[in-house]
């Protein structure tokens, strides 16, 4: 599924607003504002991400360089990476199985073939 940037909206901006900027191009599937982890303000850009190309790349021809308010708007199509898809259970590496290993004795046992000397 494409996904699409969308920078230069304003930190009041939620993703309720940004989901209807974006529907009247396609259908979405998910809407993602990225905030600050420390103040809890977004930081001014978000992600969307639509079910078709054709709706993704409409979306971005048109809201890339329009204004809202005293801001302009940036968008692009985000590149895919193989992290987005998880692999199919037939396409999947082998998972490597690790050995148990023999725990470390602290103590050495007391040999009877040797005795203590005293």
């Amino acid at each position: 599924m494409p996904k699409i940037y969308i920078g230069g909206i304003g930190s009041q901006f939620t993703e309720l607003q940004l989901a209807e900027l974006v529907a009247i191009h396609g259908e979405i599937l998910t809407v993602k504002i990225v905030y600050d982890r420390t103040t809890k303000k977004a930081k001014g850009f978000g992600f969307v991400e639509m079910r078709s190309p054709q709706a993704a790349q409409q979306a971005v021809d048109a809201l890339n360089g329009a204004t809202i308010g005293k801001r302009e708007i940036r968008a692009a199509l985000v590149a895919e990476t193989k992290d987005q898809h998880p692999a199919s259970p037939s396409e999947s590496r082998p998972v490597a199985i690790k050995a148990k290993r023999k725990r470390k004795v602290a103590y050495q046992p007391i040999s009877k073939t040797h005795p203590v000397k005293s």
